[in-house]
């Protein structure tokens, strides 16, 4: 790149107070630029939205005269959203926010759940926001934590953190940690996982970190809608501080970037972070100068914990340390967080990677938790892979959204307890009676996240029981070199019926994990039968989540889509075509057990007809996903 590239740079970080009142969200094309380049960029006082590189693209928020400066330096710009205020004027104009939580709305279903389940339910004020310490409003900082025995702190028990909306407009985060909250809650002593990590997990949510913030962006205020020196309150980044000290909140000077806030590498260049009180990665006077931060800072040294999770938005990436430098981690713990990020971004596609490798970042939350306190910190950075959102997504893509991360956060609380890792090969139905079964397994060393441990070969177990016994038989599992699995057999048991069984495995700790997991509340099982029984697995199709083939197909004008649901459950069947573009959401919301049966009629969201061709038809469920291929021919 030119060298008056650097001087135009130099020209666009004083900007500041020439902003006019029309900015744009533009998408910057980043794709011929080195990484210097791209440095150069982000350590400017820009408001970066998303970076990814991959696409060779930069999204950020600018003024009309820091277009006008990029486009005559020859950096290719496409307008995404013309006019920010006016986009958000739009939205608050159809009652967008309607479909998100406000922050009392988050408090009220906090409560709620801890009033009508105080066994496992229990809130905690962990700090004040900023303008809640200064006596101007503001609000509490609530958890939740989700345990059994929840009044008291089990040192066997291991803890993870949940955490969202640290950057006030990422509105789509708060609901990602409700439905995760909701989904433990209603589903405890009924889903034998979601039991199992009640039971020896200790599991703390905190939905919004920044209510403050959160607040301003979700009601507006109307004192800067017209303000030809702001924006809408839609796109704030930051808290509420009043950096002039001047007894008003200005949006230009004011506010602190809690993600550059906490006190590991904090302020250790002006790349990672910013000095300057107008810029959107402004770190704050001094390292956790904010209440918010605190806040954070205390809960964790109070606790014991080994994963945490910040949600943030918006670009389909799964980050973890380091952020504020390119140097790698050690090993094993490079390894160990890889391992993790990868079994988390099977459930959403999302690209794992150091946060240095998006853009450089100090004083974050992710190195000071791993750092400074000995965490496995995480940053999921919540996207749409089908339809640009950038921070505030289609109505009917929220609930996909937040399905897609169910599953990373399920996976971290297993995670966390360090369980030998058990796979065993499930058992086909039979009709000999008489004959033994044989149940192979592998076991393995968990992912180690505190001190490496042994296995206990001796307490390695095939645990089995027929439908009239009350216990479960135990036999040894003994390793077999030449297949490399553990081995043995179920005794023929004489008579039809169901078999039930299960494998488990102990550490030299006394830490259990099994196959399945969470054994002995959910347990595979083969059906031993006479001759003429019907087939056990048809009599149980209607027991499984499936999504059929439509009818008729080929189709013209329209077409059936039956689907089955063994409970209820929250369901999205959504149509997309050969690029992977959504087409159509045909339904979205909370179906019953049974079957149901919806028609597309072949016309997109916006109600016109899609030409001929290959379309897919996908039904997507809490930690659940099945799809069919569809031919349309006009």
């Amino acid at each position: 790149m030119k060298k008056c590239f650097y001087v135009f740079i130099l020209l666009l970080y004083n900007l500041g107070v020439t902003e006019e009142l029309r900015t744009a969200l533009v998408r910057i094309d980043i794709s011929g630029m080195s990484d210097q380049d791209i440095r150069q960029l982000v350590a400017m006082n820009l408001d970066i939205t998303s970076i990814q590189r991959a696409e060779g693209r930069m999204d950020a928020i600018l003024s009309a005269e820091q277009q006008r400066l990029l486009r005559e330096q020859g950096i290719a710009l496409e307008t995404a959203i013309a006019d920010v205020s006016a986009y958000a004027r739009q939205l608050r104009n159809e009652n967008y926010f309607k479909h998100f939580h406000s922050n009392e709305q988050i408090l009220q279903e906090m409560k709620q759940v801890a009033a009508d389940h105080p066994s496992i339910a229990l809130l905690f004020d962990i700090g004040d926001s900023y303008l809640k310490t200064i006596g101007r409003g503001g609000h509490d900082i609530w958890a939740l934590k989700i345990s059994d025995n929840v009044w008291m702190h089990d040192p066997f028990e291991a803890d993870v953190l949940y955490m969202a909306n640290m950057h006030a407009r990422e509105i789509i985060t708060p609901e990602i940690i409700l439905f995760f909250m909701h989904y433990l809650i209603d589903n405890y002593k009924k889903d034998p996982y979601v039991t199992h990590l009640v039971n020896n997990r200790e599991l703390w949510l905190i939905p919004t970190f920044n209510p403050d913030g959160h607040e301003y962006v979700f009601t507006g205020d109307a004192s800067h809608r017209d303000d030809t020196w702001s924006n809408d309150p839609l796109w704030w980044r930051k808290n509420q501080r009043d950096n002039n000290e001047n007894g008003e909140f200005d949006s230009y000077y004011d506010g602190v970037d809690l993600n550059r806030n906490f006190g590991f590498a904090w302020g250790m260049d002006n790349e990672g972070s910013s000095p300057d009180p107008t810029s959107q990665t402004y770190r704050g006077p001094e390292a956790f100068s904010e209440p918010e931060s605190q806040a954070i800072r205390d809960l964790v040294r109070q606790r014991d914990f080994v994963i945490s999770l910040s949600y943030h938005s918006y670009s389909n990436l799964w980050l973890y340390p380091w952020g504020f430098t390119f140097d790698p981690l050690p090993e094993p713990d490079a390894s160990i967080f890889r391992a993790l990020a990868d079994s988390c971004v099977f459930y959403n596609n999302y690209k794992p990677q150091a946060g240095a490798d998006l853009y450089l970042v100090n004083g974050d939350t992710d190195d000071w938790l791993y750092g400074q306190e000995g965490i496995w910190a995480f940053t999921p950075e919540v996207g749409d892979r089908v339809r640009d959102h950038y921070f505030f997504p289609d109505t009917n893509r929220i609930l996909p959204l937040v399905l897609e991360n169910l599953g990373p956060n399920l996976f971290m609380a297993y995670a966390a307890g360090e369980e030998p890792i058990i796979e065993h090969v499930t058992i086909e139905d039979t009709i000999d009676q008489m004959a033994s079964l044989e149940v192979l397994a592998t076991i393995q060393y968990p992912i180690v996240l505190n001190d490496s441990v042994g296995l206990d070969t001796s307490r390695f177990r095939l645990l089995y029981r027929q439908a009239s016994d009350a216990d479960f038989s135990s036999l040894s599992l003994n390793f077999d070199d030449s297949t490399q699995f553990f081995r043995a057999n179920i005794p023929g048991v004489g008579m039809s019926g169901t078999v039930y069984f299960y494998v488990e495995a102990f550490d030299s700790l006394g830490r259990r994990g099994t196959s399945p997991r969470a054994a002995p509340m959910a347990v595979d099982s083969f059906f031993v039968k006479w001759p003429t029984m019907a087939d056990s697995k048809n009599l149980a199709a209607v027991q499984t989540f499936a999504l059929d083939q439509n009818y008729p197909n080929p189709f013209n004008a329209s077409t059936t889509l039956t689907f089955m649901m063994p409970k209820e459950s929250y369901v999205s069947l959504d149509i997309y075509d050969v690029r992977g573009r959504l087409i159509s959401n045909i339904s979205q919301g909370f179906f019953p057990a049974g079957k149901h049966t919806l028609i597309w009629d072949g016309r997109d969201v916006a109600g016109t007809a899609v030409p001929s061709g290959i379309f897919y038809a996908r039904l997507q469920a809490p930690l659940l996903q099945k799809s069919i291929k569809m031919v349309l021919l006009r």
